[in-house]
């Protein structure tokens, strides 16, 4: 298993460090054990958060309900619940490093 993957209470995990205010959303590598995830979006009421479950969204190609920002919901590093096996979930973001 990846070490930005991990297995909670919640289920499947993802560790992302967000940078927002990039100039476009992309996942852009690794930050440590996190996914690196470049969003458009400031970090004001909640607009990055949501730039970040979109993000996921898209890439993971499932629904936003399917995604839970679980911790960090007020900084970078954000622990985030999946509703995909982890199999899914590496297969779909190892093409995005």
């Amino acid at each position: 298993m990846p070490p930005w993957i991990k297995k909670t209470k919640k289920g499947i995990c993802l560790n992302i460090w967000v940078s927002p205010n990039a100039g476009q959303t992309k996942i852009n590598g690794l930050y440590g054990n996190h996914v690196r995830l470049a969003v458009k979006a400031p970090a004001v009421d909640g607009k990055a958060n949501q730039a970040v479950v979109e993000a996921l969204a898209k890439i993971l190609r499932i629904k936003k309900n399917e995604i839970e920002i679980v911790t960090g919901k007020t900084g970078r590093n954000k622990q985030i619940a999946i509703k995909l096996s982890e199999e899914e979930i590496v297969a779909k973001i190892m093409p995005e490093l």
